[in-house]
């Protein structure tokens, strides 16, 4: 029997789209115009799967709060303004869609629940237990649900996985929970930050050596290819290899065989690689910088990022997540987050995506230590991200108040807003970010440091 969906929508020409798109999913559809008849289909013992509900509905809010049966319920509407989107997720709502809903965003609802990826709302407080919690995935917005669904659908082949994102998106995530859902996922999952290793140590790195193949080598020594056997090798910053490692890699992929360093007998390479970039690979390849064979060989499976800007669902979930880590390693008792902050985190644009999050509420539970994170506890430059007082462009005004102004501060806040501009502009490219901004590469990586937008570790390119 096909599942039901019940699509409620006192409006004939916004009810009759969505009931026949969902036939064409698959749905049996049963149509209401008010709470009251979808209390009574549900009362009549219908097996209901989804609920569509448009937000004018008179009760339509109240109505998710006292609806007990556990079945997703979808918000719809013309538009949204931020505050019905937080009151429909608050009160129990597994997404707010706007009309005409999209084939697309439907299906991503319907995946999300047969996958088990159920919003945590304040209403059930439900315990977060399903796999992509327990490998550190926290997701509602349709644009990371498709990243998901396209994560689960390859893994459990042998397929070379390209993951391109913004700095910071979570690319190692994806590619582990790509890993623990394959085949392999008994084997090693081995993962190499390109850019990070000097380039006359990578080659050893990845293939190993033999005593004696070099200064220094006093003992023959497996490299990853051969550590990570039977499982999965990441290759994160792919961008940063220089050419003649691109050509060994090329023949890993190719021939499923290498050299380790100084040995001319081939060994056999039994593993999976998926890479990662935050660069352009097509423009490193019209400028000489990549091989364009080998990106073919790694672009099999594409699977792109979206930015923490383009995850709004997400923000207040992912505070949350870390909020409740960090609590619980530091002993700290961190209750959450008023309103105002809630509308502050929402707007920010994220430079520093799903990192720069993580150290945001890191530094926030450890000083704040208990009660309620409040604006005044934000860093001034996320504060100053809903201020209209600061005026950006060609020039800089901010109003001098007969209670003066702190000028250090002030000048802190613009450069802040500058930075993160810069950074927007460019996807996220720290080097065309400093080329804005008029100064090298180096002092913005250390000014991203300072103001904790980056971990001390952070070693990325990007």
């Amino acid at each position: 029997m096909a599942p039901r969906a019940i699509v409620a929508d006192s409006h004939y020409h916004d009810r009759e789209p969505l009931s026949r798109l969902l036939r064409t999913i698959g749905f049996d559809v049963i149509t209401a115009v008010d709470t009251a008849e979808i209390i009574e289909i549900i009362e009549n013992e219908y097996e209901i799967e989804i609920v569509f509900i448009d937000k004018n509905i008179s009760g339509a809010v109240g109505f998710i709060n006292d609806f007990e049966v556990d079945i997703p319920v979808v918000f719809t509407g013309k538009k949204f303004e931020w505050e019905e989107v937080r009151d429909a997720l608050r009160s129990g709502a597994a997404n707010a869609l706007v009309k005409p809903l999209k084939r697309s965003d439907v299906e991503q609802i319907i995946k999300a629940k047969a996958l088990g990826i159920k919003p945590k709302t304040e209403k059930q407080e439900r315990k977060q237990k399903s796999t992509s919690v327990e490998t550190g995935i926290i997701g509602e917005d349709p644009s990371f649900l498709k990243v998901l669904e396209m994560a689960q659908s390859v893994a459990d082949t042998d397929s070379t996985v390209l993951i391109t994102g913004e700095t910071g998106t979570g690319k190692e995530v994806i590619a582990r929970y790509i890993h623990e859902k394959s085949l392999r996922n008994m084997g090693p999952f081995i993962p190499v930050n390109c850019g990070a290793i000097p380039d006359n140590l990578l080659e050893s790195e990845l293939f190993g050596h033999i005593k004696g193949a070099f200064t220094g080598a006093i003992a023959s020594r497996p490299g990853v290819f051969a550590q990570a056997s039977g499982g999965t090798v990441f290759l994160d910053e792919i961008g940063e290899m220089t050419p003649s490692l691109q050509v060994k890699l090329l023949r890993v992929l190719q021939q499923k065989e290498f050299n380790p360093v100084g040995e001319a007998r081939p060994q056999k390479a039994d593993v999976r690689i998926i890479a990662a970039t935050n660069i352009n690979l097509e423009e490193a390849i019209k400028s000489g910088n990549f091989r364009n064979d080998l990106y073919y060989r790694l672009n099999v499976i594409p699977i792109e990022l979206p930015a923490l800007r383009e995850r709004p669902y997400d923000i207040l979930l992912l505070f949350d997540f870390f909020r409740k880590r960090f609590n619980s390693a530091t002993g700290r008792e961190i209750e959450g987050i008023t309103e105002e902050v809630e509308k502050i985190l929402m707007s920010y644009q994220w430079p520093g995506n799903i990192r720069e999050l993580e150290n945001l509420v890191e530094r926030l539970v450890i000083i704040k230590r208990s009660g309620n994170i409040c604006s005044q506890d934000l860093p001034v430059y996320m504060a100053g991200s809903m201020d209209n007082s600061l005026e950006m462009g060609s020039g800089f005004s901010m109003k001098l108040t007969d209670q003066g102004v702190n000028l250090r501060e002030a000048l802190e806040e613009f450069e802040n807003n500058m930075i993160v501009q810069a950074l927007d502009m460019t996807g996220g490219n720290r080097n065309k970010a400093a080329s804005l901004l008029s100064m090298n590469r180096t002092t913005l990586v250390e000014k991203l440091r300072k103001k904790k937008f980056l971990s001390e570790t952070d070693t990325s390119e990007g």
